[in-house]
């Protein structure tokens, strides 16, 4: 296994997939590529009219996301181990996925919050979601 690919979101859940992920990638030999997929309300460009506002959100979440990547490749830094940080945006399982498949990784992991059925149900679970679409295996923590 030459990649493995972790999603993080600044969740509990995610930093603590972020350890796995390493400590796997450490073990393995394999490079880790730590991934934030920023998702945006709505489908397209927004009107005219909150045209400036999306921007400016676009470009506060895009630092955000980039702070949370570097952090993990801070908190994760050890001898021997090679990590790369990515920051995608769409919808998060689908760009997973695409990125898991264009970078040719072994292993996906990604944090699960434990959400109960009726939170799945009507926001949805990314992890749910990665695992029914991503070619690549998918390891799940909590």
């Amino acid at each position: 296994m030459e990649r493995i690919i972790v999603g993080v979101d600044g969740s509990e859940e995610s930093r603590k997939a972020v350890a796995l992920a390493a400590s796997l990638s450490h073990s393995l030999r394999a490079t880790l590529v730590v991934a934030h997929v920023m998702s945006y309300p709505g489908a397209g460009d927004p009107p005219p009219v909150v045209s400036a506002e999306y921007s400016w959100w676009r470009s506060s979440h895009r630092d955000w996301a980039e702070t949370l990547v570097r952090e993990a490749l801070v908190r994760e830094a050890r001898p021997g181990l090679s990590i790369e940080t990515r920051v995608l945006s769409g919808d998060p399982a689908h760009a997973l996925s695409r990125l898991a498949s264009e970078e040719r990784v072994g292993l996906v992991v990604v944090g699960h919050r434990g959400r109960g059925l009726a939170d799945r149900l009507l926001i949805g679970s990314v992890a749910d979601r990665l695992v029914q679409i991503c070619d690549q295996p998918v390891l799940v923590t909590r």
